[in-house]
């Protein structure tokens, strides 16, 4: 009745997140996973697993439903996806669509010594990785914000960095909505608050462009709608930097 809980793996076989997990009312040996890479099945309550994504062209799971012998499924940023279940619960998927969303102000980072490793920004969706040069995609918002910008054609920016020497980390900077900081390459994120929320301000900003420095992994520089600041200790806290000779402080690139 839920008082202990045994663990039925003992490691991820699906190699992403489980968002969301059916069991089939007709047979209950029977689970459906959606996941960030695709659709499993599982026939024996969950301790083996077949994946089911033959046909469907985007992986990333946000959503799932199971009705009948179809098994809707609404991806991160691909569109709505209806698959139909044979007996031997198998999943035969139907060419998506819609509804497919608007994306605004897609960005893509290679990793400075991996050409196979990219990173993929935008909103709405957030960070995306591949590391087989681009033939799948893994969603990358562990402990993101979930938010809602009121302009998304001026707004919707997510802008990422790749700390060149040392890739596994990283800085994402999205505007009125401050800086993130990955250091397991974008597995994770962490909001750069402060120590002491001395940087509540800065995560306001207008945030337009984050760029480490080539020689210093520790500064960085941050361009906004009101000018640029930088940090010396790795985004942990941040000065604003003169503006004598700009003839404006809305920097939009840097």
């Amino acid at each position: 009745g839920g008082k202990q809980y045994t663990g039925l793996l003992k490691t991820n076989p699906f190699g992403a997140a489980v968002k969301r997990l059916i069991q089939d009312k007709n047979t209950p040996a029977v689970f459906y996973a959606g996941t960030g890479n695709g659709v499993f099945v599982s026939t024996d309550r969950g301790k083996s697993w077949q994946p089911q994504n033959a046909g469907l062209s985007f992986k990333a799971v946000g959503s799932m439903a199971v009705v009948g012998d179809k098994l809707y499924l609404g991806t991160l940023g691909g569109g709505v996806f209806v698959g139909t279940i044979s007996s031997d619960h198998t999943i035969v998927w139907a060419t998506s669509n819609g509804p497919n969303p608007t994306i605004y102000n897609v960005k893509l980072k290679v990793h400075p010594t991996n050409g196979q490793t990219l990173y993929a920004t935008a909103y709405p969706g957030g960070v995306f990785k591949t590391t087989n040069g681009g033939q799948t995609w893994q969603e990358c918002n562990f402990a993101m914000p979930s938010f809602r910008v009121i302009d998304p054609a001026a707004q919707g920016y997510y802008n990422l960095e790749i700390d060149p020497n040392n890739p596994s980390v990283l800085y994402l900077a999205i505007f009125g909505k401050g800086v993130y900081k990955s250091t397991d390459g974008a597995a994770s994120w962490r909001p750069m608050f402060g120590t002491f929320g001395q940087n509540v301000g800065i995560m306001k900003k207008p945030l337009t462009r984050i760029l480490v420095d080539p020689k210093d992994s520790k500064t960085i520089y941050l361009g906004s709608g009101d000018g640029v600041y930088r940090s010396t200790d790795g985004a942990e806290s941040w000065t604003e930097m003169p503006t004598q000779g700009l003839a404006s402080k809305q920097v939009l690139s840097m």
